[in-house]
C-alpha cells in the first residue's frame, strides 16, 4: 500500500484508520499494520460495516477495530487477519455487541470480556 494522500479530518467515505507513527508522504509506502488495516477495511463483510465505527493502529504492530456500541477488538499483530475477521464475525452473529466490552483475537482464538 503507497499513501495517495494526508488528509486533515475524518473521511467521510471510507472507514477511519486511526493511528500513531511518523506522516508518510504522498507516494510512500505504508507500515505493515497500516496496509494490513487497508486490508483488513476492505474486507469486513457488508453486514458487519454498519457496525464499526473505525480501526486502530498503535505501536508497530497492533491493530484495533471499535465499534458503534463502544467494544473494541484487539487483532493483535497483522497476521493471520482473514482467520480473526471469520472469528469476530462469527461471534458477532452470536452475541449482541451492545453486551461485549472487548475481544481479543490477537492470538487466534476470540476472549470476549463482557460490559
Amino acid at each position: 500500500g503507497r499513501v495517495l494522500a494526508i488528509v486533515d479530518g475524518r473521511p467521510t467515505e471510507y472507514l477511519w484508520i486511526d493511528g500513531t507513527g511518523p506522516n508518510s508522504s504522498p507516494g510512500a509506502i505504508a507500515s505493515d499494520a497500516y496496509r494490513a488495516a487497508g486490508q483488513l477495511a476492505i474486507s469486513i463483510p457488508e453486514e458487519m460495516k454498519p457496525l464499526v465505527e473505525k480501526l486502530g493502529v498503535s505501536g508497530p504492530n497492533n491493530i484495533t477495530m471499535t465499534l458503534v456500541t463502544g467494544t473494541v477488538i484487539d487483532f493483535g499483530e497483522p497476521v493471520d487477519m482473514r482467520n480473526k475477521l471469520v472469528n469476530v464475525v462469527v461471534l458477532l452473529r452470536r452475541q449482541d455487541p451492545n453486551d461485549i466490552a472487548m475481544i481479543d483475537v490477537s492470538s487466534g482464538t476470540p476472549v470476549v470480556k463482557t460490559q
